[in-house]
């Protein structure tokens, strides 16, 4: 599954006239090679257009599902707002949210207020579609997240029965599973080169997902936290930069990150200290992440696609 905002220009540059639709494909024929079981849209997949979307989608078979973008007029979704698989023994449920910062993606904002979308807020349309998938008598419920941080969080302390979101638009590159309201988070950062693989281990107790490694997990995030506190305070507490003091409402915005941070490092201290380990009959989540390796050979058929666009729309200048 990916989380969303694939097929944004990863230049950062305007797309030329053609240029969203093909690397639309191309990136679809991909997944659809990969086997991929879902597509969240994020803001960076629409200036392809809604329509355009769909009918690539369809044509590769690529499920495309939003949670809370609607059509502002009626209110109904867009797109497949929920989404019901088998994997092994477990019925998996699956929901997407967008951020409603719609300053995230400078490109897809003018396409989004065009085409009468809207996007309802995030934990109202979690809490629903949980509801709606525990209808379903899903085993597991999943969140592909295109959230920020502070929704994510949001979402997660409001709404219980959420066991695993996936991805968030903070980019955190996170390599263990860290604990939020009653569920876990990974985020395996952007642009594709790293697959974030939860190996879920059943046993008979199925009614909450701990952590194969949570005591691990759980020192790892109060590391990871530590070094964003200190991170926060050396800038504080540094003197003028090479563009002179922090201006007010960049150490009004440095303050609130930093209370933030420590009152998540507070919590995180406290289950460290609390953690037993999962009981024995848990189910348990294990979550590697992995970068991708140059030496995995091409697939030929999407490499000619790669290098019949790549052809079409070379790299601007500067660009990566």
């Amino acid at each position: 599954m990916d989380t969303g905002s694939l097929i944004s220009n990863p230049d950062g540059a305007p797309d030329r006239p053609g240029e969203a639709g093909m690397r639309a494909e191309v990136f679809l024929q991909a997944m659809a090679r990969m086997g991929y079981a879902a597509l969240n849209i994020g803001l960076g997949d629409l200036p392809v257009g809604v329509e355009a979307l769909r009918k690539l989608a369809a044509r590769h078979h690529i499920p495309l599902i939003s949670t809370n973008i609607l059509h502002t007029a009626t209110q109904t979704p867009v797109f497949t707002p929920l989404l019901v698989r088998k994997v092994g023994l477990l019925r998996i449920g699956v929901f997407g949210l967008m951020s409603r910062d719609l300053s995230l993606g400078a490109k897809g904002q003018p396409f989004f207020a065009d085409a009468g979308l809207s996007v309802s807020p995030p934990a109202d349309a979690a809490a629903a579609a949980v509801a709606a998938l525990k209808e379903q008598h899903c085993d597991m419920i999943v969140l592909l997240s295109q959230l920020t941080r502070k929704e994510l969080d949001d979402v997660m302390q409001k709404v219980p029965g959420i066991d695993l979101a996936l991805g968030s638009t903070g980019q955190e590159m996170s390599s263990y599973l860290s604990t939020i309201g009653t569920g876990h988070f990974a985020d395996a950062f952007q642009k594709g080169k790293y697959i974030g693989q939860v190996t879920v281990n059943l046993r008979a107790n199925r009614q909450h997902y701990y952590a194969a490694d949570a005591r691990s997990a759980a020192a790892a995030e109060r590391s990871a936290l530590s070094v964003q506190v200190m991170g926060f305070q050396r800038d504080l507490d540094a003197g003028p930069g090479p563009e002179g003091p922090l201006k007010p409402e960049q150490r009004a915005n440095i303050e609130r990150m930093l209370a933030l941070t420590r009152a998540k490092l507070q919590q995180a201290t406290e289950r460290l200290e609390a953690e037993q380990g999962p009981p024995a009959d848990a189910s348990t989540l294990e979550f590697a992440f992995t970068p991708l390796g140059t030496d995995i050979r091409d697939d030929a058929e999407i490499d000619k696609s790669v290098k019949d666009f790549q052809e079409k729309f070379p790299k601007a200048a500067g660009g990566h």
